[in-house]
């Protein structure tokens, strides 16, 4: 195994134990807590649609660029042809 995938093993089963032995905590969430968590989750839900929406754009505009240049070359071979 390499060192990543120890350390990943590692911090996996820490994190399990610390899961499974831990006690109750008697504590609550209060209404800032509450909002900033919501947040943060809609923060990375928004930031990955935007990620997901922009390279998908990019791949599009990459396809849009292939096709138009391959129109180009065969309205160039017909030209030649013709002559």
């Amino acid at each position: 195994m390499h060192k990543k995938d120890t350390d990943l093993v590692y911090t996996l089963g820490f994190c399990i134990a610390v899961l499974l032995i831990s006690k109750k905590a008697y504590a609550y969430i209060d209404l800032g807590t509450g909002s900033y968590m919501i947040q943060i989750v809609l923060a990375g839900v928004l930031g990955a649609l935007f990620v997901f929406k922009t390279s998908i754009l990019k791949i599009i505009g990459k396809m849009k660029a292939a096709l138009q240049k391959s129109k180009k070359n065969e309205t160039k071979e017909k030209d030649n042809s013709i002559k």
